[in-house]
């Protein structure tokens, strides 16, 4: 599996690297929901393939594996037509990361997204959650203002970005984000003596010092610098 933060474009400098810890073989789910037609696909196939294409809508779920600076993530890419609705659910159960997009251009996709995330917040409360404003490249067709969707965001505690599949903008960093914050969570778990490799999650040992003390510097450097 290829780093594809390893480019040119937000690279990580070495001293941000080793903060990035790899956490036995656990692989972290992330799902990517939304309505139908608002670049859901398209913003995975940039991620993994460094590509754009139009794409049809999805039937059920894709499935990716993709490896962020030692973070393995599960990636479902799932299907936002009403008929499969009702499958959702079963993806983004014990996912550690949901990404809930929605298209700028296109309003009633922006309720949608907020009618996900209420849909969603009971199931997952503890997962990393980022609402996702796609097809930044149409500003021309813009119908909901970047400052309307970051209110509701912040509202709600949770990330806000806006990506162009098309023009490659933002979507390596909405990994970098979530990668960097399934990190914060597993050393903060690992403080407090949860044995990550460990289903049942019990008798683990605490941190050894320079562990908390990476975890400390890198909830510091996402506070910073996450907006």
């Amino acid at each position: 599996m290829s780093n594809i933060l390893n480019g040119d474009n937000n690279q990580y400098s070495a001293s941000n690297t080793n903060k990035i810890k790899t956490f036995g073989t656990l692989s972290h789910k992330v799902v990517i929901i939304g309505d139908a037609n608002v670049g859901k696909t398209c913003l995975i196939n940039r991620f993994n393939h460094n590509k754009f294409d139009e794409t049809s809508p999805t039937i059920g779920a894709i499935h990716h594996i993709k490896t962020v600076e030692n973070i393995s993530l599960d990636i479902w890419d799932t299907a936002g037509q009403e008929r499969f609705k009702s499958m959702v659910p079963m993806y983004y159960k014990g996912a550690k990361a949901i990404i809930i997009c929605f298209d700028i251009t296109n309003s009633d996709s922006y309720f949608g997204a907020q009618n996900w995330y209420t849909e969603i917040f009971d199931s997952v409360k503890k997962a990393v959650i980022v609402l996702c404003g796609t097809k930044k490249d149409l500003e021309n067709k813009r119908e909901i203002l970047f400052t309307n969707a970051k209110k509701f965001a912040d509202m709600k505690g949770i990330k806000y970005l806006e990506t162009s599949s098309k023009d490659d903008l933002n979507i390596k960093d909405l990994f970098k984000y979530i990668a960097e914050q399934i990190t914060l969570e597993n050393l903060k778990k690992e403080s407090e003596g949860v044995d990550l490799n460990n289903s049942n999650n019990k008798g683990s040992k605490k941190l050894e010092k320079n562990n908390i003390d990476k975890y400390n510097k890198l909830k510091l450097k996402t506070k910073c610098c996450g907006d």
